[in-house]
């Protein structure tokens, strides 16, 4: 596989993206924890890397690590109804229980 020196992008990836088909990365996951035992901040990596692209990647996120919302605590400014699941009910309504729906066989 020829890497294109000018951007460090394979070239499958450059024609995937001229069709506006990109693949999806199916590589098995590491789960790394960035944080502490009592605070973890679990990210998942590719197995695939190599292990000088796994630590150079490691340590770029450890070094970047308050660029990213571990928690809705992290995103100071964002309004809550955004984040927040919100079901209109009326409370004055007694909720009603509706008769299960069988689907058919070839469609479950």
């Amino acid at each position: 596989m020829d890497i294109d020196p000018r951007n460090d992008v394979p070239p499958e990836l450059v024609e995937q993206r001229k069709r506006g088909v990109i693949e999806p990365n199916m590589d098995e996951l590491e789960s790394i924890n960035l944080g502490t035992n009592e605070l973890p901040k679990i990210i998942k990596i590719g197995i695939t890397l190599s292990p000088l692209e796994k630590e150079k990647l490691i340590s770029l996120l450890k070094a970047n690590i308050t660029a990213f919302a571990w928690s809705y605590e992290d995103m100071l400014g964002i309004d809550p109804d955004i984040v927040q699941h919100f079901i209109p009910t009326n409370p004055l309504k007694k909720p009603v229980k509706q008769k299960l729906r069988r689907l058919k066989l070839e469609w479950a």
